[in-house]
């Protein structure tokens, strides 16, 4: 796979990801409108109101812009791949850039070395979906409403075509993470510790357990990450291949 294929199956993964939480999010339809595809819902929540798989023109962006102007939250994700074109149209439309994530990863001739091999466990069951669904939005959304909660975790839980893993110690949830395989690329989200666990190796071992099955797979794994996070990920093999631009419409004064 050349470094440009993978850098569009890596887009592709990251999409196939937000729109699997997205149709699970409740009173959300999935369309493909002309020069992008929308997720929309009546209920106010980011997960469910935005648009991606970008191919715009400047009707295309107008029209995005007068979606946004009708909600609270709606973003425009820009992935690795899509031409600088369809952010310059964004911007003309009153659009501006407000988060930008590292697109990363990671090829399975890297040497993994004789790291010791973590048993994730599986979410076989709804109960242990919802464990670790409600475990992961506690670690990334500690600081937001109960009901804002409860809705990332019922989105993630019933998300089914994502497989979701937790690493339990003393019968408690230390760890979980979140995989989209598909046929080309394995991606992987979520990727969280508990506060009290931190700084012990947790995320590593996760990693390479994730790595170790890949490899097996003979497949790459993609993700996207903060900058602040970059050099960890290089640490154990991943590489930038590009930027995930997230879109909002210009607030006035």
């Amino acid at each position: 796979m050349t470094v440009v294929d993978l850098q569009r199956s890596a887009s592709l993964n990251l999409m196939e990801t937000y729109f699997a939480l997205g149709a699970a999010s409740g009173h959300a339809r999935i369309t493909h409108e002309d020069g992008y595809r929308l997720c929309l819902s009546s209920v106010d929540h980011p997960i469910c109101n935005f648009a991606a798989d970008l191919d715009l023109h400047p009707n295309a962006a107008a029209r995005l812009a007068q979606l946004a102007a009708d909600r609270t939250t709606f973003h425009v994700y820009r992935v690795p791949g899509e031409t600088r074109h369809c952010a310059d149209l964004l911007r003309r439309a009153g659009f501006q850039l407000g988060h930008r994530l590292t697109q990363m990863v990671w090829r399975p001739d890297f040497d993994l070395g004789p790291f010791p091999t973590l048993s994730l466990r599986a979410a076989d069951s709804h109960r242990l979906r919802q464990a670790i669904s409600a475990f992961m939005t506690e670690q990334f959304f500690s600081c937001q409403s109960g009901s804002f909660r409860r809705r990332v975790a019922e989105a993630t839980s019933l998300a089914t075509s994502l497989e979701l893993y937790g690493i339990v110690e003393r019968g408690k949830l230390v760890g979980a993470v979140m995989l989209c395989e598909q046929v080309e690329t394995m991606g992987i989200y979520n990727l969280c510790v508990a506060a009290a666990q931190r700084n012990r190796g947790w995320g590593q071992e996760i990693v390479h357990a994730v790595q170790r099955r890949a490899l097996q797979m003979g497949k790459p794994l993609v993700l996207q990450c903060e900058a602040a996070l970059e050099e960890w990920y290089a640490k154990q093999g991943f590489e930038p291949s590009g930027f995930v631009d997230v879109f909002g419409l210009e607030q006035g004064p």
